[in-house]
């Protein structure tokens, strides 16, 4: 018997249990998204020494990234901005893509149980991740939410891009959309 009443506590206080959110270290974040734009836009390089990065506040320098779930979480853009900073929160998605037009491969990544998926250059039609593939794995993961859904079709407004004639006026691929 007492056994049992064990059993049916236990049960009864993990069927009760509150899920903890997943959290995701901001800077640490920022930093795996840096290695990414490193390695899919290397020509920053040639104008930044080191590349993309993110300054001790964990402001990105470089690049911009916005939740597409909650457009109104998204990077600072300089060190003395007073927003606050980006939140990563479990099964959102995020685009994140370089500020320099020629360059702005975008990228979204989703957090998912301690675990980031990230499609890389989806605007690229042959440089990336299938645009279509990753429309495919966000109805899946979004449940009817028409509205991030849109977002995730419109990503590339969710950005800023600098155009010089420097750099080039268009980014620098077979892109779909390209502005």
């Amino acid at each position: 018997m007492r056994l049992l009443n064990i059993i049916l506590i236990l049960f009864v206080f993990n069927s009760c249990a509150v899920k903890v959110p997943v959290e995701y270290n901001t800077n640490q974040t920022l930093q795996k998204f840096c290695e990414v734009l490193n390695e899919v836009s290397p020509q920053y390089k040639t104008i930044v020494d080191g590349g993309f990065g993110i300054t001790e506040n964990g402001v990105p320098y470089g690049f911009t990234v916005y939740d597409l779930n909650d457009p109104s979480n998204f990077s600072k853009r300089t060190p003395i901005d007073t927003i606050e900073n980006i939140k990563f929160k479990n099964g959102h998605f995020y685009h994140f893509v370089p500020v320099i037009m020629s360059m702005s491969y975008s990228n979204i990544a989703y957090f998912e149980d301690n675990e980031i998926k990230i499609f890389k250059s989806i605007n690229c039609l042959n440089k990336g991740d299938s645009y279509d593939d990753f429309i495919m794995f966000a109805k899946k993961k979004l449940n009817d939410k028409k509205d991030v859904l849109q977002n995730l079709k419109n990503y590339r407004e969710f950005g800023e891009y600098l155009i010089e004639d420097n750099y080039g006026m268009k980014v620098d691929c077979d892109c779909a959309p390209c502005e």
